[in-house]
């Protein structure tokens, strides 16, 4: 069977069913199985149209379609691969030299044809390119050449056909950082035209958190989420309500997902939770990843009112402004801050002995958060802290002791 051959039958599947929500690549001996019991019925029958008969007529070995799921024989993936490639290169060198062309004319009497020649090419474009990344969703070039058609269409309607064909990909491929990339594209294109967002972003964040629940230590998915967050609060898409929910179905999902760093992330919100899920959970180092986000979120908000309440101390002194006690219990919070977290260091490095030895995964984890902070606030090392931070102990004898195939490291980072 020829390449092209089978290009022209995927690509008509694609056409006649763009609500195509799952597919898969499958062994040729698996048909038999798909097709079992799946025969129409006489009323199904009865109302296709001819287009519809003309549109399912494909090779059944090398495809299966039903109920808007797509399934493409392995034997043929070259094949079809290779016969996509070419297409789309192909239609991609005439579009941008037909580009080129346009923007340099300057007769206005084949203006109707041009247009109706670079109309053409990039329905074509959009076909073969969507074929391509159907079979290689990393595929940047194809991207590319979507996103410059859909720039230059601007059409609602196509934006929304977009997010269709990512939640495709994304059912087989969910870790594609080019997907998620073109997905917040889109997105930010219908927001030019579209005020209200409301529904898409409620579509948006109930996609991710169905990838995540399928796909564990998803990252991307995540960050999608965080990107969605960001982009309601600026926006003003949704209520801060709504947006405490957000917060409120990360925590469930978290707690049933402990081991799952890219979670942590996420959230911005109750040390005090993360501190009892460090005791609950001993040997969890996403916890304590997630820690450090917490304590930088927490002391920048502390250092900047801190660093003005000295700047208005100074003022106050000078006469020229009153000084305000918020901005001295900042100072007072921050301190008290560290005194806390200080105490909380000790309790973990003193985890006392079990018979699972998480005790010292424990002291290993807390020594290298420990260190972290020594390098990330230098400060401390001047403070009134200064006499708590040694009754930690050696962290440099610890991190050795508790881990030491990474001796190297630890006394590299000590000194």
């Amino acid at each position: 069977m020829g390449d092209e051959y089978l290009l022209r039958q995927f690509e008509r599947i694609l056409e006649h069913d763009d609500l195509l929500d799952e597919l898969g690549f499958i062994h040729p001996s698996q048909f038999a199985s798909l097709n079992e019991g799946l025969d129409a019925t006489a009323f199904e029958i009865s109302n296709r149209t001819p287009s519809d008969f003309d549109a399912l007529n494909y090779d059944e070995t090398a495809f299966w379609t039903k109920d808007h799921k797509l399934a493409i024989s392995t034997e043929i993936l070259t094949q079809l691969s290779k016969a996509a490639r070419r297409a789309y290169f192909d239609v991609r060198s005439g579009y941008k030299d037909s580009i080129s062309v346009n923007m340099n004319a300057n007769r206005s009497d084949s203006v109707t044809s041009r247009g109706s020649s670079i109309e053409l090419l990039e329905n074509n474009l959009l076909m073969h390119s969507k074929a391509i990344l159907i079979l290689s969703c990393d595929f940047l070039s194809a991207w590319n050449s979507r996103k410059q058609v859909l720039q230059r269409k601007c059409n609602l309607s196509l934006f929304m056909d977009e997010l269709q064909l990512l939640t495709l990909i994304l059912s087989y491929s969910p870790k594609s950082e080019c997907a998620w990339s073109h997905r917040r594209w889109v997105i930010k294109r219908i927001a030019e035209k579209c005020q209200d967002l409301q529904e898409i972003i409620d579509e948006e964040s109930d996609l991710a958190r169905n990838i995540v629940e399928k796909s564990k230590m998803n990252y991307r998915a995540w960050n999608h989420r965080v990107w969605l967050t960001n982009y309601m609060t600026r926006k003003q898409v949704l209520t801060h309500i709504q947006i405490l929910d957000e917060l409120d179905k990360s925590r469930k999902w978290s707690e049933l997902h402990i081991a799952d760093s890219c979670s942590f992330h996420y959230r911005g919100e109750e040390i005090k939770w993360n501190k009892f899920l460090i005791k609950r959970f001993m040997d969890r180092q996403s916890l304590w990843v997630y820690r450090r986000f917490l304590i930088q979120c927490w002391i920048k908000l502390f250092r900047d009112d801190c660093l003005h309440a000295r700047q208005l101390h100074k003022d106050h002194q000078n006469g020229s402004l009153e000084l305000h006690t918020d901005h001295q219990n900042s100072c007072v919070l921050l301190d008290l801050f560290w005194a806390k977290e200080l105490e909380f260091l000790c309790e973990c490095l003193n985890t006392p002995v079990d018979e699972f030895e998480d005790y010292h995964i424990q002291a290993q984890l807390a020594a290298s958060y420990m260190l972290w902070i020594t390098k990330q606030f230098p400060f401390l090392a001047n403070s009134k802290h200064q006499e708590r931070i040694s009754e930690l102990g050696d962290l440099k004898a610890i991190l050795i002791k508790t881990c030491p195939d990474k001796t190297l490291l630890w006394r590299s980072l000590s000194d």
